[in-house]
């Protein structure tokens, strides 16, 4: 095999992997905003994770960043209108409860001594 066919094949391989990759993000975009069509918070979080994890090797690169930031918002947003706004601030209210323990967990070891 020639120099110029290695490359000619590397470079064939490599805008081919690409390529599959940009489809994959795009159907894992769609899937997140078909699952927020139908409300489910579960589709659409494990759409937004295969997304993630087909991004992560794109990251390194600002013109890729770029190009990513309008899909990572569609993302977003779907995430945030299948949240159950009521069930998470439920939850934030009462994790943001303190406790005596929380508040000087000294005064609980002093006593234990």
């Amino acid at each position: 095999m020639s120099l110029i066919n290695y490359y000619l094949f590397n470079y064939a391989y490599f805008v081919g992997k690409h390529s599959i990759r940009r489809q994959a993000i795009e159907q894992f975009r769609n899937s997140a905003m078909y699952a927020r069509n139908a409300g489910n918070y579960d589709l659409v979080m494990t759409a937004a994770r295969h997304y993630w994890n087909a991004i992560i090797p794109l990251v390194s690169q600002p013109i890729e960043r770029e190009l990513l930031r309008e899909p990572t918002k569609q993302l977003l947003q779907c995430i945030t209108d299948t949240t159950d706004k009521k069930a998470f601030d439920k939850k934030s209210e009462d994790e943001g409860n303190l406790t005596r323990e929380m508040v000087d967990p000294a005064i609980y070891t002093n006593n234990m001594i």
